[in-house]
């Protein structure tokens, strides 16, 4: 049906909304707990990301100070193989 404007005229449809959900009583009853993160992973894999950069920086340093270019780049490469397992689980 047409209205007096050529709007369609749509039936009103009225939802009933319980007062639990409305004021979020229910929700709270839905939420998950996260599991525990196992400690001795985190710190491992905090540590092996720590002792990476470490690595990696003194790779710098030492390719900086021209001292021998090949401790930079054996620094680098450790730090690399250190801190990836580091940065895969931390992040």
């Amino acid at each position: 049906m047409r209205g007096n404007h050529g709007e369609i005229d749509l039936p009103e449809i009225h939802a009933e909304v319980n007062d639990e959900e409305e004021h979020g009583i229910q929700w709270e009853s839905r939420m998950q707990e996260f599991p525990k993160l196992p400690r001795k992973t985190l710190y491992t894999s905090l540590l092996l990301t720590f002792f990476g950069i470490l690595f990696i920086i003194a790779g710098f340093v030492e390719d900086i100070s021209m001292h021998d270019p090949g401790k930079g780049i054996s620094f680098w490469v450790i730090g690399a193989l250190v801190s990836i397992p580091g940065f895969y689980y931390t992040a």
